[in-house]
């Protein structure tokens, strides 16, 4: 009983959280980028049908292809082609050999890696419709938390992909939730202390959402609710830590560095254009974007000197995609209409 109590005391000790080393964190998003996206195959594969297209140009003999296909046809025409009425391709050694075995080799390898790269966009559109209209509302689990351990993310991928379990299991909707909590997991790390490890999981959350797009719908609202410091109860939703909670939060030096450090990630985020996108889809998102960057300049004033210049860039970076990507909507529902006239009000105030 006692060493049970101290293996669990060791469990919740912060040196093992997925957070406190910089180096596990960059594998848990390399790991992501091949579960989420990739799922084992080279990085853009296709592409290299183009080189394989250019090296079937240098190296095929042209000259045996010519001569080989008129004797082909001229035996064809006298009806001496074949005794038995067999069909000889001309992929043989035996047989006037055109096409080098080694491109017909490299070529089945990229029909392969295409056949996986497809995989990791229609899987995730199976297992949603697999999940259903009813389930996508109630009975969602939750992978990821703020306390999440090494221990238990090992123990989550074993149980969700482990190659050893029923197919039944494997396609469950329990996966799906997997993979969004993963996503989550990618939110949480792009807010992280380290520059470079904000940086590695952003590219990934850009690269994931071409996968996984539905996710940020739901997203949306936590992201706003952050840059307006309105997530007092929210810590931890959607991997984001609490901003409003971290405003009050000082270092040692009397500094909100970590404050800082959250606003960047989030910003970073928002900035995806797949997040713009989704953001200009409706008259409530447009109306909650602007109230956010407008109401911004309290929040800029809680941050440190030296990071008020960087923030302003950040904030520049969201405004310069919503500009860049308006249109006009079609304002059919009177409840649209509203909006968009207090949107309007609200600027001009």
């Amino acid at each position: 009983a006692e060493m049970k109590k101290k293996e669990s005391l060791d469990r919740q000790t912060p040196t093992n959280s997925v957070s406190s080393d910089a180096k596990i964190c960059k594998e848990l998003t390399e790991i992501s980028l091949i579960l989420l996206t990739r799922r084992g195959v080279s990085f853009r594969c296709q592409d290299a049908k183009s080189i394989w297209s250019a090296q079937k140009q240098i190296l095929t003999d042209y000259v045996l292809t010519a001569e080989s296909g008129y004797l082909a046809s001229a035996l064809q025409r006298a009806g001496a082609y074949s005794d038995n009425d067999n069909a000889f391709y001309k992929d043989g050694e035996n047989g006037g050999k055109t096409l080098p075995r080694r491109l017909l080799v490299a070529r089945i390898d990229l029909f392969h890696q295409s056949l996986q790269r497809h995989a990791s966009f229609e899987v995730p559109r199976m297992l949603r419709r697999r999940r259903g209209r009813a389930q996508q509302q109630c009975n969602r689990k939750k992978m990821f938390t703020m306390e999440t351990s090494i221990h238990d993310f090992g123990t989550v991928l074993k149980n969700s992909f482990g190659v050893s379990l029923p197919m039944e299991t494997m396609i469950d909707s329990s996966s799906l939730d997997a993979y969004e909590g993963m996503i989550d997991g990618l939110f949480s790390m792009s807010c992280h202390t380290n520059a470079r490890v904000r940086s590695s999981a952003l590219g990934v959350v850009d690269y994931a959402l071409t996968r996984f797009g539905w996710v940020v719908r739901e997203r949306v609202p936590r992201l706003l609710s952050a840059i307006s410091l309105q997530d007092e109860d929210k810590k931890g939703d959607s991997g984001i830590p609490s901003c409003a909670q971290l405003s009050r939060q000082v270092d040692a030096q009397g500094k909100r560095k970590r404050f800082a450090e959250v606003l960047k990630g989030v910003c970073s985020i928002l900035a995806i254009p797949r997040i713009i996108k989704e953001l200009m889809s409706s008259e409530r998102n447009r109306l909650s974007l602007t109230q956010s960057l407008c109401g911004t300049q309290v929040l800029i004033s809680l941050l440190p000197d030296e990071d008020m210049q960087k923030m302003v860039h950040y904030f520049q970076g969201i405004f310069s995609q919503f500009r860049s990507k308006f249109y006009s909507l079609p304002r059919i529902t009177t409840e649209e209409q509203r909006v968009h006239e207090s949107c309007i009000l609200f600027l001009l105030d």
